[in-house]
This record gives structure tokens, C-alpha cells and sequence, in this order.
């Protein structure tokens, strides 16, 4: 009882538990086992087992809302690393 979208990819010898769920263009890895009761947002990849249920998502897999905070600071990244140069110019670093 598994929902699979659009896109997925399974690679062989790979065990996937009940109750998975995933977003379209999901990717699995080979020898890898997934345990029950996962969620997995759209564009991921797992490449490690997941003995833990739960949702999931991005590259390199994170739990669901690490990879939402990891995902959302990237826009902000360029102005925080001028930012950074700044504090470090003044403090002589």
C-alpha cells in the first residue's frame, strides 16, 4: 500500500516498507532499505537507509522541515556572505 508518482526510480535490490509515499521525481539508491510509514517530498534522493518513519525530503536527505529551513535560506545566501565579509573586515579577521 504504497503511493508512487510520477518519475520515481528504484534501484535494484532495494526494499521499500508500507505505507510509502512519494513526490514526483523521487530517486532510490541501490542495497538501501526504507521502513515503514515515510512521506518523501518531490526531487529527492535517498541514498542512505531510513530506519526512522517520518516525512523526508531534499538532497542530501533531511527531515521534512530541516530540508524546508535549509531550502529557504539558500535566496540569502549571497547578501549574509557580504554581510560576513563586512563583520569580518572590521573586526580584522
Amino acid at each position: 500500500n504504497c503511493l508512487i508518482t510520477a518519475g520515481f526510480i528504484l534501484a535494484g535490490s532495494t526494499t521499500i516498507g508500507n505505507n510509502f509515499v512519494c513526490g514526483g521525481r523521487t530517486s532510490v539508491a541501490g542495497h538501501i532499505h526504507v521502513t515503514d510509514n515515510v512521506q518523501i517530498s518531490a526531487l529527492t534522493a535517498i541514498t542512505k537507509s531510513l530506519d526512522e518513519s517520518g516525512a523526508f525530503g531534499g538532497y542530501p536527505i533531511l527531515k521534512h522541515r530541516d530540508a524546508i529551513r535549509a531550502y529557504s535560506t539558500l535566496p540569502h545566501l549571497p547578501e549574509m556572505r557580504k554581510m560576513l565579509k563586512k563583520i569580518m573586515k572590521k573586526l580584522e579577521l
